[in-house]
């Protein structure tokens, strides 16, 4: 006989096996074979999870009975594999990551990659992603992820040719500023003082020459 032990704690009979045959099962979804020592779910599911009970009764006497515990786990889907490749300097910065497309916290990852056509080496990284550094001249690389879970596994790989344009050296990007900051605070710096020499000139000199230095004065800004 094979029960099924529910949540509450009590055992549902799924089916009986006598003299050679079934001869009860709660439906036909549970199939007994190999003399009632073996029970097969049909369309199994996550509803079928947990504690399952077989208990024979021996000819001369006395029973027998065994606890299993089943955990029923859906398909992996194929991984997608992103790649992001960065040169900086003489060194290529590589990160690989690896997904399902649902958020499925029984999956794992293994990761393998090749240089080349040589061989793939296993990696010690179970995680999502990974990252390495290499050389220039090591590009040419594939690498592979494979998705687990305790039931099924699928893999999926990417090929990375060359790095991506190198990356600007922060110096670079100091030197290029700066001289764009000096002449921001240099004509502010005019303007803030250029008011009060045309304010001194309007008092040291008369009514048209005044004016007349104002003007010039405004060109010269403006040529600045």
């Amino acid at each position: 006989m094979w029960y099924h032990k529910t949540t509450d704690g009590n055992e549902v009979l799924l089916a009986k096996f006598q003299d050679g045959r079934v001869i009860d099962r709660l439906s036909s979804r549970y199939m007994v074979e190999d003399g009632g020592r073996v029970l097969k779910i049909q369309n199994g599911s996550k509803n079928d999870n947990g504690v399952y009970k077989d208990e024979a009764t021996l000819q001369g006497g006395g029973l027998v009975d065994d606890v299993l515990y089943l955990t029923v786990y859906d398909p992996v889907p194929i991984p997608d594999v992103i790649p992001q490749v960065k040169r900086i300097g003489d060194k290529c910065h590589v990160a690989v990551q690896c997904s399902v497309p649902s958020n499925r916290s029984d999956i794992y990852y293994t990761w393998k990659y090749r240089h080349a056509d040589k061989e793939y080496q296993k990696l010690n990284d179970t995680g999502g992603t990974i990252r390495m550094t290499v050389p220039i001249d090591h590009l040419d690389m594939k690498f592979m992820c494979t998705a687990h879970n305790p039931a099924d596994q699928k893999n999926a790989t990417t090929h990375i040719k060359d790095c991506e344009d190198e990356v600007p050296n922060q110096s670079i990007i100091i030197k290029a500023v700066v001289p764009v900051v000096v002449v921001v605070i240099l004509t502010v710096a005019i303007w803030k003082v250029f008011p009060s020499i045309y304010n001194k000139c309007r008092q040291d000199m008369p009514g048209n020459a005044a004016e007349n230095v104002s003007l010039r004065s405004l060109e010269g800004i403006n040529q600045l």
